[in-house]
Parts: structure tokens; C-alpha cells; sequence
């Protein structure tokens, strides 16, 4: 198998003339190849893409738990922060990698400000 992951480059030349170099590979060789963008994934071709869902909010919540929290240590400023938190993971909007980040760019971080910052950024806009 090989894995070529978030793809994002539309240029049809350079996907065929990877193929072509990958084509030398043993028979019965897999490229997997992932993509968000439509247009990327029609131009591989050869098999219908397979669109993946996100995960539920509660799984969110509990991956960027597991990254953002020391386990079994919960205070009166970590339950703060979880509502804060929650926030944050709504706005992941099932995205695995997105919530993992996150999760451990806050680690162990109490300041409160930190996680509103993070919350509230300009980079979640959707324009």
C-alpha cells in the first residue's frame, strides 16, 4: 500500500505522471490517496471516492479530552475550561487531526485566556 494523504493539488499533469512512475510497483499493489476536495478525488479516477463522516461530537469530546486533560486530575479551572473546550471541538466539526491538535496545543495550559484565544480566533471563519 501506498498512502498519499491530504491531497490538494489539482494539476492533472503531475497525478499522471505519478502514476505512471507508480504503475512500476508489484502487482497487486494499492494507492489510497485522501482528499476533501471533489475535484482532486475525480481526477485520480480509477474508483468511486468514499466519503468519510466525521466523528460525533462525543467522540470529539472525548479524543481532545484524553489530549487536553492530565488524567484524573479534575479541578474547579478544568471544568471552566471544558465548557471552553466544548466550544472548541464544535467548531472541529468532526475532524479527528483538528481536535488532536487542539487538544494537545492546550495540554496542561490553566490559563483560561489561552483557550478563549483559541476559541475565538479568526482562523475558524468559514470565508
Amino acid at each position: 500500500f501506498v498512502v498519499v494523504d491530504d491531497v490538494w493539488n489539482r494539476d492533472r499533469t503531475k497525478w499522471l505522471e505519478l502514476r505512471d512512475l507508480l504503475r512500476g510497483g508489484s502487482q497487486g499493489s494499492k494507492i489510497i490517496v485522501t482528499t476533501r476536495d471533489q475535484v482532486v478525488a475525480s481526477i485520480m479516477g480509477s474508483s468511486e471516492p468514499y466519503n468519510l463522516e466525521g466523528l460525533s461530537h462525543k467522540e470529539c469530546l472525548s479524543l481532545f479530552v484524553k489530549w487536553a486533560f492530565k488524567e484524573g486530575q479534575e479541578t474547579q479551572s478544568q471544568r471552566k475550561l471544558m465548557e471552553i473546550g466544548e466550544e472548541i471541538v464544535r467548531k472541529c466539526k468532526g475532524v479527528p487531526l483538528a481536535v488532536r491538535t487542539l487538544g494537545s496545543m492546550l495540554y496542561m495550559k490553566s490559563d483560561e485566556r489561552e483557550w478563549v484565544f483559541v476559541r475565538d480566533n479568526s482562523l475558524w471563519s468559514d470565508k
